[in-house]
This record gives C-alpha cells, sequence and structure tokens, in this order.
C-alpha cells in the first residue's frame, strides 16, 4: 500500500545519501519531471541535477548546508536542469531521515514543477513595468507636447505672418516645423506603444514610413551592416497607422541588425505589390488578392528549425537578459494580425532569415499631401481661450489672432469660468486646455454648458487619460484635439465647429 502510494504519488520524489549526494530512489514522477529514465539517474550526484545559475546549483549547495545544520527545508524555489538542457523551476520539501543517535543519513525530496506559474510571475512584472512605463509615458507626453506646442507654434508665426514669403530663413523655419511634427508622431508612437491611445487606421502609403524607419535604423546599426532597400513607390496603401507600420519595421530590422551585430551583413527591405491567388496563398492562410509584401532579408547565422516555431511566442528569446525581452517578435504578429495579414519566415541555420510579411492593400483615399494644398480657413468669431501654460496662452493668441478671430486668452481655468459667467454672450467660441490647476477641462466645460448649453467648445490635450474623444463628445464638447497644436489643424477644426454646429 505506501510503496504504491509512494510510486504513484503527483509530485517527485526521490531519496539522497547523506555522506555523497548520491540518489538513492525515486518514485516514477521524479525522471518525468527531469527528462531521465530511472536508471539514469540512480547514483547521481543530486547537484549535477541543479542549474548553473544564481537559483539553481549555487543555492542548492548552501540550501543543503543549512539544511544539515537542523534548518527546514519548506518550499524553497530553485532551478534545476532538464536533460534537454533547459531550466524548470521547482518547489523543494525536504525531510531528514536519520540513525539512533540523531544523524542524518538520508534526504527525501519532495518535488513540484512551478515553471508555469514562475512563467505567469514573471508576465505579470513585466506588464507591470509597462503599465509604469505607460504612467511615465503619458506625463512626458503632456509636458513634451505643450513644449512641441510652442516650437511649432512660434515656428509657425515667425513663417506665415513675420518672414517675407521666400526670404532665406524660410527654408530653416519650415525645416524646424517639419522636425517638430516628427517629434509629435514619435510621441503618438510611445503613447500607441504603451497603450495610453488607440492606433488611428487609415489608407497609408507605407513605404514614406519605411524609407524614414531605416534612416534611424543606419544612426543604430553598426557600420559593418549595410542596408539595401528596394521600395516600390508606387506600392500603394494598407489601412494601418503610422505608429504601427514604423514598429513592425523597426522590430524586424532591429531583430536582423542583432543577427549580424557580430560578423555584419547586409540587412536588406524590399516593398512590392503582389496579387496572390489559390495557388500562390499556400502556405498563407490569407483570401485571395492585392496585397502589399514587405520583406527583411539578413545575411545572419539564421534560426535553427528547432527554435524557428517559437520566435513568435511572448517572452521568448534567445538573447540574454540584458538584450530584450523577447516582445518584439510577438508585438510584431499581433500588429500584422490586427492589419488581417500574416508573416511567413524562411530560414536556415547558417545562411541567414528573411521574414515576409503580407498586408492588404486598400484603395488611397487624399493625405495629409493632398490636404496641405487646401486654404487654411479663416473667421472673425469671438473666442476665449484657457490654458495655464505662458507659453501656450502666447502662441495661440497669436497664431489665432492672425487668423482673423477676437480672442481674449486667459491662464487660469477658474478665473476663466468667472469671466464666462459674467459675459457668456460675448463668445463665440471656448477653447481649453484639459489639463489644468484648479479645474480640468472637462469639467470646465461642463460648468460651461451648463451656463449656455449652445456654446460650442474645442478640448486640448497633451494627454490625458481621464477623458477620451468619444467621452468629450458624449458631453456636448464638440472638438478634440491633441496638442502638439498645429495652425492648420486648428483653423481647419474651427470652421468645422462653427460651421457644421455639431460634433466633428
Amino acid at each position: 500500500m505506501y510503496r504504491d502510494l509512494y510510486e504513484n504519488a503527483p509530485t517527485a520524489l526521490f531519496s539522497v545519501s547523506a555522506s555523497d549526494y548520491a540518489i538513492l530512489k525515486m518514485n516514477k514522477k521524479a525522471p518525468e519531471l527531469l527528462g531521465y529514465d530511472r536508471d539514469s539517474l540512480i547514483g547521481m550526484n543530486v547537484f549535477d541535477l541543479y542549474a548553473d545559475s544564481t537559483y539553481g546549483r549555487e543555492k542548492a549547495l548552501q540550501v543543503a548546508k543549512d539544511f544539515s545544520n537542523g534548518r527546514p527545508v519548506r518550499d524553497i524555489e530553485l532551478q534545476m536542469k532538464h536533460r534537454f538542457g533547459h531550466s524548470i523551476w521547482v518547489s523543494h520539501w525536504v525531510e531528514a531521515l536519520k540513525d539512533l543517535n540523531g544523524n542524518i543519513i538520508e534526504a527525501r525530496f519532495s518535488l513540484i514543477d512551478i515553471s508555469r506559474r514562475k512563467e505567469l510571475e514573471a508576465q505579470l512584472i513585466h506588464m507591470q513595468k509597462l503599465e509604469a512605463i505607460g504612467t511615465l509615458a503619458g506625463g512626458i507626453a503632456h509636458d513634451f507636447n505643450n513644449i512641441l506646442s510652442c516650437i511649432i507654434g512660434y515656428s509657425e508665426i515667425a513663417l506665415f505672418d513675420q518672414l517675407p514669403e521666400g526670404s532665406p530663413a524660410s527654408h530653416s523655419i519650415d525645416q524646424v516645423i517639419k522636425a517638430g511634427d516628427r517629434a509629435r508622431d514619435i510621441v503618438k508612437q510611445i503613447l500607441t506603444f504603451s497603450r495610453q491611445t488607440e492606433s488611428e487606421a487609415g489608407p497609408l502609403k507605407i513605404s514614406l514610413i519605411i524609407k524614414e524607419a531605416l534612416k534611424l535604423l543606419r544612426a543604430s546599426l553598426p557600420s559593418t551592416i549595410k542596408i539595401r532597400q528596394n521600395i516600390q513607390e508606387d506600392s500603394g496603401c494598407v489601412l494601418a497607422d503610422p505608429g504601427r507600420i514604423h514598429q513592425v519595421i523597426m522590430n524586424l530590422c532591429t531583430n536582423a541588425g542583432y543577427a549580424m551585430r557580430m560578423s555584419g551583413g547586409i540587412l536588406e527591405v524590399c516593398l512590392s505589390r503582389v496579387n496572390l491567388n489559390h495557388e500562390s496563398l499556400y502556405p498563407l492562410d490569407l483570401a485571395p488578392g492585392p496585397y502589399l509584401k514587405l520583406t527583411v532579408k539578413d545575411t545572419g547565422p539564421g534560426i535553427d528549425r528547432e527554435i524557428i516555431g517559437h520566435i513568435f511566442d511572448p517572452y521568448y528569446t534567445t538573447k540574454p537578459k540584458e538584450d530584450g525581452t523577447g516582445l518584439g517578435l510577438s508585438v510584431v504578429l499581433g500588429i500584422v494580425r490586427d492589419l488581417n495579414g500574416t508573416i511567413n519566415v524562411r530560414s536556415e541555420s547558417g545562411k541567414g532569415a528573411i521574414f515576409e510579411v503580407f498586408m492588404p492593400e486598400v484603395e488611397r483615399e487624399p493625405g495629409p499631401e493632398t490636404l496641405n494644398y487646401i486654404p487654411i480657413p479663416v473667421g472673425t468669431e469671438r473666442i476665449l481661450f484657457v490654458d495655464d501654460e505662458k507659453h501656450m496662452v502666447e502662441t495661440m493668441t497669436l497664431t489665432l489672432r492672425s487668423l482673423g478671430y477676437s480672442v481674449i486668452s486667459l491662464p487660469d481655468g477658474c478665473e476663466a469660468l468667472d469671466v464666462f459667467r459674467e459675459r457668456s454672450g460675448d463668445f463665440d467660441l471656448v477653447i481649453t486646455d484639459q489639463t489644468m490647476p484648479g479645474i480640468t477641462g472637462d469639467k470646465l466645460a461642463r460648468e460651461m454648458l451648463d451656463i449656455r448649453p449652445d456654446i460650442p467648445i474645442i478640448l486640448c490635450t497633451g494627454f490625458s487619460e481621464m477623458i477620451s474623444q468619444e467621452d468629450a463628445g458624449e458631453m456636448g464638447i464638440r472638438a478634440f484635439i491633441m496638442k502638439p497644436i498645429i495652425r492648420k489643424e486648428l483653423a481647419r477644426t474651427i470652421r468645422q465647429v462653427m460651421e457644421s454646429g455639431s460634433a466633428d
């Protein structure tokens, strides 16, 4: 009876000699846990089963020393070494068998595999880190977008209102504005990655995004890695957010660069249009039709056949701990699947790797470059502008007046509410920041709408997790603008609000 219970126990059990640490006996669960057959384990030094890590052999020797001095071993977590080479986390319970003189002659182990629990704990810790990064990103985005608003705002005032057209300084100021636009996109990518904002999908010519990403990559890759690109200019559009496409290309190319970091090589990036039919779809799980095919090829050491099936698993990585988390390719796969696309990987050990990303092509709609030629609309309405940042008040006042509007600007939300109570009929539109001391923009808007329900209100924010565009619309706010505020976007939003009389 006892022997049957021992042999069929759900936990791994074995006994170890106290004199030479040789394994004496075990139940059938023990070899299953470690991947060995029973005969191989009998007589083996138990310390040979522990991983070469801080919580492996080194810690096991310390636990054994404490155990021999009478300290109990209860739920001690150590890393053991599976026969196939990988480490497993095991909870240890050890009891001492003593002779008549009280000397330990045998240690009886009860082992429970807790690898899955440790994996989940690691994922939870990582998610908590990402959440902390997201909170930090939100705070940085708010401050950085306010700074960008000033940089772009003053530059636009100088370019459009103060410098003669065609002057030597005009080109330089225009480059400052373009750099500000790129910085705005980077902040948006950070917020999207940290899940503090939703991505905005639209018809996107991704060839421009890829070229911009490759410029950034060139600065981060060693000079021993050459970049070759073959990007079709007429490659069409996909329905995507620029930040997410940027993330795909950066992650794939960074991965390729890491593979070639020691020996150097060639990173080749291609973009082309393909038309997939039923014959060409195998082994791709896609519907027939036109696709954009992004290919990232490297001349690195390649991917072993045993590993290639796991490269898209979350947290799977062959990199050292300090070099990455193993999230890059799983993030890429998630983004591509959201686009109704797929990824095909071809690789052999020693022959590099090829990643092929297929994304459905969509018809193009007028993009920003088309809208740039539309004249900036102006008006004559009376605007109350509210923001606690002094420089924002100054730049927005100058910008709004240059667009033809009469402006009263106030740096305090509570003061603005008092003014509005006394003179609500003097204003045709209110533009307010969201994050302000004393009273937030959404609360200010709610108070103003109680006083005058028909007053159009535009809410601006550098970042706020407290209110979304949908929330703003539900409370009666007509439009929602993310900082940094661009002159043409502000002008068009104002006209849309004033002329439509309803939410954008």
